[in-house]
């Protein structure tokens, strides 16, 4: 919770004491929360997926044993970069 978020809630508790305001208050915070928690997860497992997809397409491209000049052209890497990932295939 930030610093903002913790200020109302400090504000909401003093001043105010109409049940039906907190719970007002209290369903839009677990609503930002849930939205927000959902908004994480969704990134983490597709950048998990990308990663994935990656690594499939580099081992695809490893398996064809296509000259190293030609996957530079094509992916935009450098020697060192497709070593670097050659070694963590293998």
């Amino acid at each position: 919770m930030d610093y903002c978020q913790r200020r109302r809630c400090k504000w909401l508790a003093i001043f105010c004491q109409d049940e039906r305001e907190r719970a007002v208050f209290r369903s839009r915070r677990m609503y930002q929360t849930d939205y927000e928690s959902d908004i994480s997860t969704s990134w983490d497992n597709g950048k998990r997926e990308g990663m994935e997809i990656g690594r499939r397409e580099g081992m695809e491209i490893e398996r064809r044993n296509r000259p190293l000049e030609e996957i530079m052209e094509d992916t935009g890497l450098t020697h060192e970069e497709i070593e670097h990932i050659r070694s963590e295939i293998s």
